[in-house]
């Protein structure tokens, strides 16, 4: 069987695994949302809005350091909103699938960003990006003015971690260094333009959430 044959099976793979759902596999209802900002802290919210690759689960890390070292936000499927509430200044996530991909964060206290998961092909599983939404972004779906973050958002339930959320994690810790190793460096050789789309900067802030 030629590698171009086996790709094809890999990606039939997904699309049939897609139409099965791992929403709330790893996470349980969030209640109180109501006036999600502090003003100590800045208030990510990271959504999956898409059903695409429906059964492949999309963990989502906060590194800590240059070693990898990470601190699990959740593990978002379709249809599923968090909340991650960090300290102004600078950071970096990582989202896994097949591979990791990362984005970038300078956030200011008392305001909220809003960062998508969104899933594309891989070899035998979905891989996953996170695009953050930006004053100027290029691309007008992602926008934080635009049309397209409210109604995505909408679509999409707030949770919180559940129990084995924190169990998983505690298993895979150090295989999530390992990813972080492999893939990070490519990360940060991609051209400039790249890694700013993929970039909260401050002013990428709402002083009052969707």
């Amino acid at each position: 069987m030629n590698n171009k044959i086996i790709k094809i099976l890999g990606l039939l793979a997904v699309v049939i695994l897609s139409g099965c759902s791992a929403t709330g596999k790893y996470t349980t209802p969030l209640t109180q949302t109501n006036n999600i900002i502090k003003e100590d802290k800045a208030a990510i919210v990271f959504f999956r809005a898409s059903s695409f690759g429906g059964a492949i689960t999309s963990p989502l890390v906060e590194i800590i350091n240059s070693d990898g070292e990470n601190s699990l936000i959740g593990i978002l499927g379709p249809k599923e909103k968090m909340i991650k509430y960090v300290e102004p200044g600078e950071h970096t996530f990582m989202v896994v699938g097949e591979s990791g991909d990362f984005m970038k964060a300078d956030v200011e206290a008392g305001k909220v960003y809003y960062s998508v998961i969104r899933p594309r092909l891989g070899f035998w599983k979905s891989r996953f990006s996170l695009t953050p939404f930006k004053v100027n972004s290029e691309h007008a779906d992602f926008n934080i003015n635009g049309a397209s973050l409210k109604k995505l958002l909408n679509e999409c339930s707030y949770t919180q971690p559940s129990d084995s959320a924190f169990t998983w994690h505690k298993g895979k810790e150090l295989e999530l260094r390992e990813l972080y190793n492999k893939y990070y460096p490519s990360w940060e050789n991609k051209a400039a333009a790249k890694k700013d789309a993929a970039t909260l900067l401050s002013f990428d802030g709402l002083a009052q959430e969707l």
